[in-house]
């Protein structure tokens, strides 16, 4: 799967793989190397590729070894969970393969997404298992993983036949395990969350798409693959509902609380009002994935049979959307990059030279630029200073929500960081239709997305004014 992606890895991800190069390499913690900011929304996902990174010496062979660890980890972790329950060894392999051949999931390579899985999923065997220490650690590396991943890692918690068996203990693991982190991050970084929280709260719907009904623009613009993306979790949903009423599910009390966190998680979502990006789904893919294959493993022949299908069906049908995006040399199944990976990896290539190793604001992505390019790219995730108008305006918000802003950048010296102001620009890139008249330019590069179809990305000198 990755051999096939690893061509095709959208532009978060080098943003988190740009935060692991310069940790590795550098020892600083920010997306461009000698400028500190927090807006890795994984803190252990880049502290794992950054661990691998040292080793083999390149981001994105670490992050190949750390999808394919963490793939062994949750099908081995699946394994544990069917023995428990007495459902088919095949349980294991077939939920891992749907996972991972999710348009979502295999969209999203490189991101937290399957490290997110693998850790829940071991949340799952030690809360059945009622090993609390260990669930505990699980716990706390899964909120360093994301920090919303807290919901699953309640539901599966308490979700299940003695939800208070020495709930203390699991709860003390997981402080001794995540708190360092949290705790540095407020001291040093200036902010327990990341500032992405602040970035992607406060983008809002996309027009008339947010989070809660974000499936229906990419069934719009990618039907196919969204079609392939949500047909098994939708199934599992309804398994879920039915759970109750089928006395053979009722035994699999883990999915139900998978199922359960995986709900809780999409109405969080939706409540926050944030973008649809297409890799915040994942975690309900997830969950409602294991559902199904669980539901079809605990179940008589007939259902077990109609599951088979469907779960064939689709698992082929995933296979050969990638099969076929390989063969055309495209880009991911679902994407809502404005260039092509390629074409980021040229333009960041040649960005130095054409700038002259001065700093650049980036036009709308900044991930697959910073890597190829190695200058500093600017935009909000780049240069806090930016940035900081929107952390005075949270800080400045009334209540109990005011109170957690101001408490969250207690370290954060804001009036330093005004003082200092943005970094100094020179040039800024332009997005520009291909059809509209070309601006005094110092080159350009054409571009293409079947998200924001053609276009043409032009270096200009910059212009404080935002001409």
């Amino acid at each position: 799967m990755f051999f096939c992606a690893s061509r095709f890895l959208i532009d978060d991800t080098f943003i988190t793989l740009s935060y692991a190069r310069n940790l590795a390499f550098d020892g600083s913690w920010g997306l461009v190397s000698g400028n500190r900011s927090n807006t890795a929304t994984s803190p252990l996902n880049v502290l794992a590729l950054a661990a691998v990174t040292v080793v083999v010496r390149d981001a994105v062979l670490a992050c190949a070894i750390v999808f394919v660890l963490s793939c062994v980890a949750a099908v081995t972790a699946f394994r544990r969970i069917a023995n428990h329950y007495g459902l088919s060894t095949a349980f294991a392999p077939v939920a891992s393969t749907l996972i991972v051949v999710n348009p979502v999931v295999s969209s999203s390579l490189g991101l937290e997404v399957v490290l997110g899985a693998a850790i829940l999923s071991w949340v799952a065997v030690f809360a059945v298992t009622h090993t609390p220490v260990a669930l505990g650690i699980a716990a706390g590396a899964a909120v360093v993983t994301r920090i919303d991943l807290v919901v699953v890692v309640a539901a599966l918690t308490l979700v299940r036949a003695r939800p208070m068996d020495r709930l203390w203990l699991s709860g003390s693991a997981a402080a001794v395990t995540a708190l360092p982190w949290f705790l540095g991050s407020w001291i040093f970084l200036g902010s327990a969350v990341p500032d992405t929280v602040v970035i992607k709260t406060g983008q809002g719907a996309w027009g008339e798409w947010g989070f809660g009904d974000g499936l229906g623009l990419y069934f719009d613009k990618y039907p196919a693959a969204a079609l392939l993306a949500t047909v098994i979790p939708v199934l599992g949903g309804l398994c879920l509902l039915a759970t109750p009423l089928v006395r053979a599910w009722r035994r699999v009390t883990v999915l139900y609380a998978w199922g359960l966190g995986g709900i809780a998680y999409y109405a969080a979502y939706t409540f926050l009002d944030v973008p649809p990006y297409h890799w915040y789904y994942g975690v309900p893919v997830v969950a409602g994935t294991v559902v199904f294959v669980g539901v079809v493993f605990a179940s008589s022949i007939p259902f077990r049979l109609f599951g088979a299908v469907v779960m064939f069906a689709v698992g082929a049908a995933c296979i050969a959307l990638w099969a076929w995006t390989t063969a055309t040399d495209r880009v991911v199944p679902l994407t809502t990059n404005h260039a092509t990976p390629d074409q980021y990896k040229t333009i960041g290539s040649h960005l130095v030279n054409y700038s002259n190793g001065r700093p650049v604001r980036t036009a709308n992505e900044i991930g697959a630029l910073a890597y190829y390019c190695r200058c500093t790219v600017v935009d909000r995730f780049s240069d806090r200073a930016a940035l900081a108008p929107d952390l005075q305006a949270r800080m400045a918000e009334s209540g109990v929500t005011g109170w957690l802003w101001r408490s969250n950048f207690r370290f954060l010296d804001l009036d330093a960081l005004t003082d200092a102001g943005p970094i100094p620009l020179d040039h800024r890139l332009l997005r520009a239709s291909p059809t509209d008249r070309a601006p005094e330019t110092l080159v350009g590069w054409p571009i293409t997305s079947p998200w924001t179809g053609p276009g043409v990305l032009y270096l200009v000198q910059f212009d404080p004014g935002g001409r």
